[in-house]
């Protein structure tokens, strides 16, 4: 199916049946993915804050370790989803 015609359908099943288009895989990745990564940033933000420590190191490690690891695990899954060939092993330092 073409982008476009795709990002049409999407849209319609989105405001038509908006339960249905919520509780796809797909959105569920995406909503985790920066849902998580929002968490993690305003979270560390509030340790940082009453611990009285820079809070920029910390929020940068954790954020990017937070958000590469969804990230990876969201391709991964989109790979098995919406793939085209089946899907080979993944090297183990892919994951670290």
């Amino acid at each position: 199916k073409p982008l476009w015609q795709s990002m049409k359908d999407s849209f319609k099943e989105l405001l038509v049946r908006p339960h249905v288009f919520l509780r796809r895989p797909e959105f569920a990745w995406i909503f985790s993915l920066y849902g998580l990564t929002y968490l993690t940033a305003n979270l560390t933000d509030s340790i940082c804050e009453a611990k009285s420590v820079d809070k920029t190191i910390p929020k940068f490690l954790t954020t990017s370790s937070v958000n590469l690891t969804v990230c990876i695990a969201k391709d991964r899954a989109f790979t098995r989803m919406f793939g085209v060939v089946s899907p080979k092993p993944l090297p183990f330092a892919t994951y670290a």
